[in-house]
């Protein structure tokens, strides 16, 4: 992901120039060829089609040093803006205590729950963006991701074309 405004890290940062992003990932990525090195990014990757980001959506377990339990590898203290989304359980002695609720409610989290990315021809391989990304711009994507991803899948698929 070219860059993910959360924390301190949102505070005074210049806004992402989409262009200069998407020029300098392909010059990149040809130089990487050039090495048999594979470069690739978060949601732009054409071989990895699905429904949903991460796994921040219910399937991963994070359990943080003071035995809480996450969904994304991002929210790792109770006081984060979004634990009230991710945090969905803790360890104790007892074990472990999930809130079924709130776990399953996180699957809706996926690519049909946002109207805005069924039009978009990327749409399974951005698989709607980072949950938390998402929830920290309002449920919406910033539209410097869009135009980054969309025009990285394009190159991708005729990179990928030309290659055949």
């Amino acid at each position: 992901m070219p860059f993910s405004a959360i924390g301190s890290g949102a505070i005074g940062i210049t806004p992402l120039n989409p262009q200069l992003f998407i020029d300098n990932y392909v010059k990149s990525k040809k130089i990487a060829k050039q090495y048999d090195i594979h470069l690739s990014m978060a949601g732009t990757q054409i071989d990895k089609i699905n429904t949903y980001f991460c796994g921040a959506i219910g399937s991963n377990c994070i359990v943080t040093p003071e035995g809480q339990i996450s969904t994304c590898s991002r929210v790792t203290k109770g006081n984060d803006p979004l634990a009230s989304v991710f945090m969905i359980g803790e360890v104790n002695k007892s074990g472990f205590l999930v809130d079924e609720k709130k776990a399953s409610e996180l699957i809706h989290l996926n690519l049909y729950s946002f109207n805005y990315c069924q039009p978009c021809f990327a749409k399974y391989v951005c698989s709607g963006g980072c949950p938390h990304d998402r929830l920290s711009f309002g449920n919406a994507m910033p539209e410097y991701w869009c135009e980054i991803v969309r025009n990285i899948v394009w190159y991708e698929i005729r990179d990928l074309a030309i290659e055949q």
